[in-house]
């Protein structure tokens, strides 16, 4: 638990110096300079200048602004194992799926090895450039020290002044290591009623499966009262089993919703039977398939690691099959109990 609560706090220091301001970017704006970048002429792509840089264990994270003063991040892991590299390729899909149905979330692409935007870049591993959303990270406030976190959110302007007591959207848990369960909580149940957007990301996460968004993952923009997810890497990283659906039919069931968790769970099943409708299991490997091809990882002369690479791309592959199947599963169970 001790570990566990350095690497949050860890992010947590990460996020207060990557977001110093409160920026009001628009998102489908700043798509088309990403677009320029990762998908056109890298040659006539718009220059950018490195604001910060930010090292973690895991990862360096660049802040970058552009001519026109918008603000976007790259980040790049430094672990060359194509195992770790190919988390930004899903993140990148995972934002695709969130642009389409309008969820708000930081929208990615992804720089193919060989290309460098900035010096600092490591040009022997992909990169992963997203746009900037507004917000503070959030907090909880405990009753024990509510007039000391008050005092230094007073002083910090960037963390959120609005108290998130039991706020949760993390659909896994874990006890020493033991995962205890996977999929929806009670507690994410009880967040979800708060804001439609809480529904609309959670929609998201259970269609992708993510079992990573933590509190450090989650911004809130007090100005336009907005939440918004970052950090979808942990999409289809694992599968989802019948037990684990078997254990959220039964929460939901044995349990006396109130209207505004019946009217978050509608929300989110709406958002469901979007994603689900649109994106098909082999409408997703397609995307994958064009992404492993154009990131160039597949073009590494160690036969061990295309190897490696392929076996990962079969069982991503089946993990959105499971994720896919499941979505489904959570729109049916939640036609039978909403009124």
């Amino acid at each position: 638990m001790k570990v566990r609560k350095m690497l949050e706090l860890l992010w947590l220091l990460c996020m207060f110096f990557l977001y110093p301001i409160e920026s009001q970017c628009d998102n489908k704006t700043l798509l088309s300079f990403l677009d320029t970048i990762a998908h056109d002429n890298y040659t006539k792509s718009p220059s950018v200048t490195v604001i910060k840089k930010i090292k973690t264990k895991k990862s360096i994270l660049f802040l970058l602004q552009d001519s026109t003063g918008s603000l976007y991040i790259l980040k790049q892991i430094k672990n060359k194992n194509v195992c770790k590299q190919l988390t930004l390729i899903l993140d990148e899909i995972a934002s695709s799926v969130a642009k389409f149905a309008n969820i708000p979330v930081s929208y990615t692409r992804i720089i193919p090895l060989g290309i460098c935007l900035i010096e600092e870049q490591y040009v022997d591993r992909i990169a992963l450039l997203s746009t900037f959303v507004p917000g503070g990270r959030i907090y909880k406030v405990k009753k024990k020290r509510f007039f000391k976190e008050k005092k230094s959110a007073f002083k910090n302007k960037k963390r959120s002044k609005k108290t998130h007591s039991r706020f949760d959207l993390k659909q896994q848990r874990s006890s020493r290591g033991i995962k205890i369960f996977k999929g929806l909580p009670r507690s994410v149940i009880s967040t979800i009623r708060r804001h439609a957007d809480l529904s609309k990301i959670v929609a998201l996460d259970i269609f992708v499966g993510n079992n990573d968004r933590g509190k450090p993952n989650v911004l809130y923009d007090k100005g336009g009262d907005k939440y918004y997810g970052i950090d979808l890497e942990y999409a289809w990283s694992e599968g989802l089993t019948e037990d684990d659906f078997d254990r959220l039919e039964q929460r939901i069931l044995k349990r006396n919703l109130s209207i505004r968790e019946l009217k978050g769970l509608k929300c989110l099943k709406q958002y469901l039977q979007v994603l689900v409708a649109k994106y098909s299991p082999e409408l997703l490997y397609n995307q994958l398939d064009k992404l492993i091809d154009f990131s160039g990882l597949m073009r590494c002369e160690d036969a061990k690691v295309v190897v490696t690479l392929g076996l990962l791309i079969q069982e991503k592959k089946q993990y959105i099959t499971m994720a896919y199947n499941y979505a489904n599963r959570v729109i049916t169970l939640l036609d039978n109990v909403l009124p």
